[in-house]
């Protein structure tokens, strides 16, 4: 009787004194990317995560706690975290950031145009924006002077395509449509672009080139 009363204590100083130990663990697990920290995508590409791993003084390896997502096909930055947690409540954090990108984001940016139609010269501003769901596409507001119109060009290499296009507007409402194609050059201190185009308009054809500029 005596000994398992003995037994009894040592069992329980030696459960009190691991508890102790387990408690007073305040180091968090680390843990560690594989891959880079920041990574970028193509948009319409793929994205395959490289994942983390995470290593505790005390527990070892432990697992890795995943969150967030990363669509390749919505152009944007994305969070991913990650996480590991030891027996003794102490967390440990890791991210990465991915950005999707367009592959034609370099032409972005606000532009002097020049259009050069069949009975005047046009000058205005304007802005080009990179496709957030297409890659190698840019949005041109305001194509050929017409402050309503907003044609769309894609890129192959240093070559654009405006692709056949039906853009509805004004008051009454007009259906214009257009296409072309042209050229983008870096020429000193700028980018230069231009867009021999055609546009059709009740049957009625016009065409005329449109020069955009913008200090690099």
């Amino acid at each position: 009787m005596k000994f398992s009363r003995v037994i009894s204590v040592i069992v329980l100083v030696l459960s009190v004194i691991a508890f102790s130990c387990r408690k007073s663990d305040s180091t968090a697990p680390v843990v560690s990317l594989e891959g880079e920290s920041t990574m970028s995508v193509v948009l319409n590409g793929s994205f395959t995560d490289p994942g983390a791993t995470a290593q505790d003084n005390e527990d070892g390896r432990l697992n890795v706690n995943v969150s967030g997502t990363v669509n390749p096909d919505l152009a944007g930055a994305y969070v991913i975290k990650y996480s590991a947690t030891d027996a003794a409540g102490n967390t440990g954090n890791a991210e990465r950031i991915v950005n999707v990108l367009n592959s034609a984001a370099f032409l972005v940016g606000n532009y002097a145009a020049t259009a050069y139609l069949t009975a005047d010269t046009v000058y205005y501003q304007t802005s080009l924006v990179a496709s957030t769901t297409l890659n190698k596409r840019v949005w041109l507001p305001g194509f050929a002077a017409y402050s309503q119109a907003v044609v769309y060009a894609d890129v192959h290499a240093d070559s654009l395509i405006v692709p056949q296009q039906d853009v509805v507007f004004g008051t009454p409402p007009v259906t214009r449509s257009f296409n072309g194609k042209g050229t983008e050059a870096i020429i000193g201190d700028s980018m230069i672009i231009h867009i021999l185009f055609n546009e059709t308009t009740s049957g009625n054809g016009n065409s005329g080139v449109v020069r955009f500029a913008r200090k690099l």
